[in-house]
């Protein structure tokens, strides 16, 4: 259930037309962000330097971890990608 509504969120938000996933079990969670408006925004708006520090990503793992939460999933939310390292950004949720 919480892949439906990552993908509504990001859907709501971005510019694209799915939320690749990688995995989706009942043990871990994890999709990839291929392409960012909030993450190109931030570079338009303030710069490589600023963007490349990914502030963005806080509201990326809190959105999951809230998620995971009302749902009562207990799951750690962590970034194991990102955008200037990798070209994308990758998220996992994993099952405590």
């Amino acid at each position: 259930m919480p892949q439906r509504f990552l993908e509504i969120a990001y859907l709501a938000t971005q510019d694209f037309q799915h939320l690749p996933i990688i995995e989706n079990n009942q043990y871990r969670l994890v999709y990839r962000l291929k392409q960012c408006k909030t993450y190109e925004q931030l570079k338009e708006t303030c710069g490589d330097e600023m963007a490349d520090t990914l502030p963005c990503r806080h509201a990326c793992t809190t959105a999951c971890e809230v998620l995971h939460r009302e749902l009562e999933v207990d799951a750690k939310v962590e970034m194991q990608a990102e955008m200037p390292k990798d070209g994308y950004c990758q998220f996992a949720a994993i099952r405590a």
